[in-house]
């Protein structure tokens, strides 16, 4: 993601690059802490109204939802946006038969508000999961059993909820069966019970969410959702890619990089990933709303996949073979069943450059480029849940437990994910 303030633009960035203009000198615009809490972003400022209609069975009928949001005194880059999303996450996981929500925007005289972890989405989730436990404590009942009553199915999936979101895939009761496994749930209640009997404040709580990450349908941004990519052999037999998108603390440029040597077979030193200058790369949409790996990875390995097609096409006329009995892997193209037959990379992409031996209707080099727009966006889910104890004296809030169960789709660099 974006992360946060750095997300936007503020007056003193087009201050300081006019002196800079006006002196012809380097200009840096340096504040302090409590400087940039007045002067840049907030987070959120949105209250929630939630009711549900429900039968003594724990199966919800309706949601009503009314939001306030507090956005400050200006309009940045999406600061209208980030209570829409609120709004069209009020489903959260459940399969509610009716939903309301309504949205009022208010400015007011504090610093604007526009996306932060999550922008949205957690609000969402909070509303509605607090809603959950306010009826199981009504009815009496295990608040993961009443959100069981409630999920949406995994055979309704896709899924399109009242507010519009179309829900791709999903599991929830799996992950709420596993939350529940690891953290031993009954063994926390009793733990819970136990510490309340003997004057201690322990709060056990449990939570669903489903999250609208992969940001990137074009109708739903004013600036475009697509992402770009472009992938090159280079003439010394290495793979060098540029990148849309920026990392700055995501892991992207390993993972990009693992992405390209599984796709052309190559050990992780002979990939170079470039991103974040604009002398190189010439076309993005940008690092932000959980889309680097969904959008801008989706384009890097189409670009990856089409250089990967042209180089086959060159090794075969090299080799005088047909594509379909070509062999990729470890920095080489061979002919299956004939071992001596083999062109390292650097030897195809040599070839790609002579323009008077190229094969018919192949432009000279192994570079080419993708652009991904993807169709919709991506809903991860997951189960948590926490055991707290707040000290009464002093009100310190103290975590004994946390277990989070998170589905993260295929996990192309487990490393970075755990």
């Amino acid at each position: 993601g974006g992360f946060g303030s750095k997300i936007t633009i503020y007056g003193e960035d087009y201050v300081a690059a006019a002196v800079s203009k006006r002196l012809g000198l380097p200009v840096k615009w340096v504040e302090d802490r409590s400087e940039a809490f007045l002067a840049t972003i907030h987070g959120r400022g949105i209250i929630g109204y939630v009711d549900l209609a429900a039968r003594r069975d724990g199966r919800v009928l309706g949601l009503k939802l009314r939001l306030v949001a507090d956005i400050g005194a200006y309009n940045m880059l999406l600061t209208a946006a980030v209570p829409t999303l609120t709004m069209l996450m009020a489903n959260g996981t459940y399969a509610f038969p009716a939903v309301r929500a309504t949205l009022d925007e208010v400015f007011t005289n504090k610093p604007p508000t526009d996306a932060y972890r999550g922008a949205g989405r957690p609000e969402a989730a909070y509303f509605v999961e607090r809603a959950m436990d306010m009826l199981a404590r009504e009815l009496d009942m295990d608040p993961a059993e009443v959100r069981r009553r409630n999920f949406i199915r995994p055979d309704q999936f896709p899924y399109r909820t009242q507010m519009g979101a179309v829900y791709d895939s999903g599991d929830y009761e799996r992950a709420l069966d596993r939350a529940l496994e690891v953290s031993g749930w009954q063994r926390l209640k009793a733990e819970r019970d136990t510490a309340r009997a003997e004057g201690r404040l322990v709060g056990l709580g449990l939570s669903m969410y489903v999250e609208i990450c992969g940001i990137g349908p074009s109708a739903a941004l004013p600036n475009g959702g697509w992402e770009h990519a472009q992938v090159t052999v280079e003439r010394d037999g290495r793979i060098s890619a540029t990148t849309g998108v920026s990392p700055h603390g995501q892991g992207n440029e390993p993972t990009f990089a693992q992405m390209l040597a599984a796709q052309f077979g190559v050990p992780l030193e002979h990939i170079r990933i470039h991103h974040g200058d604009t002398a190189v790369v010439k076309q993005w949409i940008g690092t932000f709303g959980s889309r680097s790996q969904a959008v801008g990875g989706a384009a890097l390995h189409l670009a990856g996949g089409k250089v990967k097609a042209k180089m086959a096409k060159f090794a075969a006329a090299l080799l005088e073979a047909h594509e379909e009995d070509l062999v990729v892997g470890n920095g080489r193209i061979a002919v299956a069943g004939l071992a001596v037959v083999v062109k390292t990379f650097a030897e195809v992409a040599a070839y790609a450059h002579r323009p008077l031996q190229l094969p018919a209707g192949l432009e000279p080099g192994l570079s080419d480029e993708a652009f991904f727009e993807p169709r919709n966006n991506t809903y991860p889910f997951g189960c948590h849940i926490a055991l707290l104890e707040v000290d009464r004296d002093t009100g310190e809030p103290r975590l004994l437990r946390m277990v989070a169960v998170d589905d993260a789709g295929n996990l192309i660099n487990p490393m970075i994910v755990e």
